[in-house]
């Protein structure tokens, strides 16, 4: 934006200038996109203009524009107003001669050009003696437009020519994702959004002068500083990237309408062209410098229930593009007027087969088990990507006892969501509806899980080995903790965190070279919850999405059982705790280290005294996902230092 506030512009901005007191027309004209107004005033004497005057409340653009446009009018007359326009349209299109060049730097920031002319649209109201812009024609209405191509056709029926901008790469972050459209009318009506607010305006101003020009497709970028963002109207800071074009013909909206038959929209990025092509996935993504908008079926939400929640899920869904099919069999739930959309009257377990794809979400909300049940033995396995049901904890350990005996494997089991829905504290229907869909939304759109860190406990005083620190005790001929630290780092997961404590800085010393992060518990003396709140503060700024807690005095454990669980923790199962499991017969047990996910921060944050996490699993039955390790190392810590390391492998 570097060309957009030239030091000559911002001078001829600051120029004070007023409507003359004696002025015989007046017109006002306002920006249609954001909130500029300029108010021209003309005294006007024998055809000639004597005085010429403004106020207003506009921008930089705006002001410099109507400072040009006085001096340019006096001593002329009002049909001369024409010839103005032409050179400010020269200057805007890069070719500026005289006063008029000061506008030359905004050929290349087509939206602020209506700013520009803001000034000539209130001079010709002035002229017809109008103070205000004519009322808009009756509106297309698009209150009930879901789709970027139904909005196309329904402004195209009412006469209208029609551009889609589309956003295809973003820089920074952004409320929209990738391949979100506007679709703009030659009226400036428009429907859609590609940013939170920001660029609105602009995209709908370059798109009626493409329209306006009988240009091509054009790939325009929105970026801004921070610090300009104020002042340009362009508040989040970033970049935004937006291919603006006419809206496709009436053959190719009938094909975009054929969704979920594996084509795709492509955008070449350099010639601004579209076709529509086979593409794979379901979600759109830049590759290059093409665009790829996959033409999926939108994804699809089946409610097993015709409850009052699933009555307020269908409506909520329905808002953020997902399809709703509600299955019931019992007809008193099923009835007319009840639901908007399609109804199944059928069993879940003999409709889910037909209906779950890859983007297909199924929640249970019937809280009858005789239902809820043979529907969840089905959905868990397919590759429906969420899966959740209503309920309690204790219905939700009922539930699992029940699949579990019936035969479901333990790895479906785990892709169980249940409760279902975020823990916002929700209450009511409503509110309810609002949670279950919040977590849905999160799964689809977090496609694969964040990454893994570790935290490390290396502060305790180990006072059960005696006087010495077991943590730098020599095993194989390094310090303890080292070996422990070095199998992390072995594993090649995500930041590494050590929390330090008793004799801190001798523990950091026999660390100092590996690529770690040390935090220091000052309260490590209360027990190893504090060390664990420590830890879990300094890995959560990293963002990951769960961490390992591994203790300093598991020597014997290995970066593969380590990779092993990391493996475990996928899309499918990032909201779940995963535990090591090791041994045979009655010594097979649960270990460590245990795989935290991201949503159990704020839990082990709390955590004082010495109980560690037990407490938190005790709370949340079905959470666990236990992976078969064959390795007794994640069994096995070191209590006393007269135990060899041959003895303690043996142990169990």
């Amino acid at each position: 934006m570097t060309t957009l506030y030239t030091d000559p512009l911002v001078r001829l901005s600051r120029r004070p200038s007023a409507v003359p007191k004696d002025a015989t027309h007046r017109g006002t004209a306002r920006n249609r996109f954001c909130a500029d107004t300029i108010e021209v005033g003309l005294h006007v004497h024998d055809g000639i203009i004597r005085s010429a005057g403004w106020q207003g409340e506009a921008c930089v653009v705006c002001e410099a524009g109507a400072n040009l446009m006085v001096d340019a009018l006096v001593g002329h007359t009002l049909e001369e107003v024409d010839r103005v326009r032409a050179r400010f349209d020269a200057a805007l299109g890069g070719v500026g001669a005289g006063p008029e060049a000061v506008l030359v730097g905004l050929a290349d920031h087509p939206s602020r050009h209506s700013c520009a002319r803001l000034c000539l649209d209130a001079v010709d109201l002035a002229r017809s003696k109008r103070t205000a812009t004519r009322g808009p024609r009756t509106p297309t209405d698009t209150t009930s437009v879901d789709d970027a191509w139904a909005a196309v056709q329904r402004f195209r029926a009412a006469g209208d020519d029609v551009a889609v901008a589309t956003l295809v790469d973003v820089v920074g972050s952004s409320p929209c994702p990738l391949g979100s459209h506007m679709v703009v009318s030659s009226t400036g009506a428009f429907w859609g959004a590609v940013s939170g607010g920001c660029v609105e305006s602009a995209v709908v101003q370059a798109s009626l002068e493409m329209m306006s020009d009988g240009a091509g497709p054009v790939l325009r970028s929105f970026q801004i500083s921070n610090s300009q963002a104020g002042s340009v109207g362009l508040p989040c800071g970033g970049r935004v990237d937006i291919h603006i074009g006419p809206a496709p013909g009436d053959r190719a909206l009938r094909s975009y309408a054929a969704r979920g038959r594996g084509l795709g929209r492509v955008l070449d990025l350099d010639s601004g062209r579209t076709r529509l092509e086979p593409v794979d996935g379901t979600l759109a993504r830049r590759e290059g410098r093409r665009f790829i908008e996959p033409l999926a079926a939108r994804p699809r939400l089946l409610l097993v229930g015709g409850t009052h929640i699933a009555q307020q899920l269908e409506q909520l869904a329905s808002t953020v593009g997902y399809e709703t099919v509600v299955i019931e069999p019992r007809p008193g739930f099923a009835g007319p007027g009840r639901f908007h959309g399609t109804v199944v009257d059928a069993r879940p377990e003999v409709v889910l087969p037909e209906l779950i794809g890859p983007d297909t979400a199924v929640v249970m909300l019937t809280h009858d088990h005789q239902i809820d049940d043979p529907g969840l033995t089905v959905a868990l396995a397919s590759d429906a990507f969420f899966v959740g049901a209503l309920g309690s904890r204790k219905t939700q350990k009922a539930r699992l006892e029940r699949l579990g005996a019936a035969g479901v494997p333990a790895a479906s089991l785990a892709r169980l969501r249940g409760p279902v829905g975020l823990a916002i504290g929700a209450k009511g229907a409503g509110e309810i509806a609002l949670s279950i869909l919040s977590e849905v939304v999160a799964v689809r759109r977090r496609a694969e899980p964040r990454g893994v860190g570790t935290v490390v406990l290396a502060a305790g005083s180990s006072r059960r080995a005696g006087p010495r620190n077991k943590l730098l005790h020599p095993i194989d001929g390094q310090p303890m903790v080292r070996r422990v630290v070095t199998a992390v780092l072995e594993a090649t997961l995500g930041p590494c965190i050590i929390v330090l404590g008793h004799e801190a800085d001798r523990v950091r010393a026999a660390l100092v070279d590996l690529p770690v992060q040390f935090v220091v518990n000052p309260d490590h003396h209360a027990g190893m919850g504090t060390s664990i709140s420590t830890g879990i503060e300094a890995i959560a700024a990293h963002e990951v999405g769960a961490a390992f807690v591994v203790l300093g005095d598991m020597p014997w454990m290995t970066a593969e059982a380590l990779r092993t669980l990391a493996s475990h923790h996928t899309r499918a199962t990032q909201h779940l705790v995963v535990v090591p499991v090791a041994g045979t017969g009655q010594q097979k047990r649960r270990g460590n280290p245990v795989l935290w996910p991201a949503r159990y921060f704020d839990a082990l944050r709390a955590l004082r005294g010495d109980t560690g996490g037990k407490g938190i699993l005790a709370r949340a039955p079905g959470v666990v996902l236990e992976v078969a390790i064959d390795d007794p190392g994640v069994l096995h810590d070191v209590d006393v230092l007269e135990a060899t390391p041959s003895e303690v492998a043996e142990a169990g």
